[in-house]
């Protein structure tokens, strides 16, 4: 076995998975004139870095106005039954 040469892999392209400033501005904006019930959720997963299902199981609870803060401390995911609400993963 000493003597078997593996093949290489080979390499996988990366592919950007993120807008740009300027595609992210037009997206907003596009969702602003088109879909304005959706913009707010839309602004905050670009400007906060949540993932969505963490977005989507926040209460008012987690919702700090003399702070300025967003507690994450769930998720909700898709279960057996329907949604589930989990902890988030980090």
């Amino acid at each position: 076995m000493q003597a078997v040469i593996l093949p290489k892999k080979p390499e996988k392209k990366l592919t950007d998975n993120y807008f740009t400033k300027e595609e992210l501005a037009y997206f907003l904006e596009y969702v602003k004139k088109n879909k304005p019930e959706r913009y707010p959720l839309y602004r905050f997963l670009a400007f906060s870095g949540v993932r969505i299902g963490e977005a989507l199981a926040l209460t008012w609870d987690d919702i700090d106005f003399n702070d300025a803060t967003v507690t994450i401390n769930k998720t909700i995911s898709r279960g057996l039954n329907g949604p589930k609400i989990e902890r988030p993963k980090t």
